[in-house]
């Protein structure tokens, strides 16, 4: 995008002609024409409609990093978003893991009360559920944190299957800032808000882009003419079409 700048900056390629005139018929008009004419030209837009190109391609050109840094941060907020959610995963199996402990010997101690009569079948069944419940729900947990990890690698550009180290527990550092500034903050610094203003202000441009394309255009020559008979001449000429 950058690199279109320069190219709408730039007028279009010149021309080139080379003119034979007045060979005697059965000779070789290359060699034998009384008249040979070199000219070049160049087709020039007007000044002002070069401008306003160029700036349309600057507009475009920054539009395009700020769609870049808007790309950068969501995949950076991914990141940070998929390793909470690894973290918590994680937390989750060790609290899940150790309820599921504490219910095993609640489902144990309910099997001895009722092999001693002191409770019913009731109870027991009532436990195991509950352990069976959890059990379940600790593979869940396990699953989903094997998906987190999962994500977190592809994220990053790595392996799925690439090992990740334990989630360091959260800093409990308090924010300074308050909660509207950094609101303020972020939407000054936001890139689509910048993408949208810049985008307005290509649309301002391209307007006067198509205004200024009823100037006309500026045309340049230069000819070189050789005769045999007579002396050589040069021409050159200026024309708006």
């Amino acid at each position: 995008m950058r690199a279109r700048i320069a190219q709408e900056t730039t007028p279009d390629k010149p021309r080139l002609d080379i003119e034979r005139m007045y060979a005697p018929r059965g000779t070789n008009p290359w060699k034998e024409a009384e008249e040979k004419t070199i000219a070049v030209s160049q087709e020039i837009p007007f000044p002002t409609t070069l401008y306003l190109r160029s700036r349309v391609a600057r507009r475009e050109a920054e539009m395009a990093e700020q769609a870049y840094r808007a790309k950068e941060r969501e995949i950076l907020s991914k990141v940070k978003g998929a390793y909470a959610m690894l973290y918590l995963s994680r937390h989750a199996i060790h609290v899940f893991n150790a309820n599921t402990e504490l219910m095993r010997q609640f489902a144990k101690v309910a099997e001895s009360r009722y092999a001693s009569g002191g409770a019913s079948q009731g109870d027991v069944l009532k436990a195991q559920v509950e352990l069976s419940k959890m059990l379940n729900m600790t593979i869940t947990i396990q699953q989903e944190q094997e998906t987190n990890q999962a994500m977190l690698n592809m994220l990053i550009n790595r392996l799925p299957s690439s090992p990740l180290g334990i989630p360091e527990d959260p800093s409990s550092t308090s924010l300074k800032t308050e909660l509207d500034q950094l609101m303020a903050t972020a939407i000054a610094a936001r890139p689509e808000l910048k993408e949208a203003a810049l985008n307005v202000e290509r649309s301002q441009s391209g307007l006067s882009v198509a205004r200024s394309e009823y100037l006309p255009d500026i045309m340049l020559l230069y000819r070189r003419r050789t005769m045999m008979s007579g002396p050589d001449s040069h021409d050159a000429m200026v024309g708006f079409i």
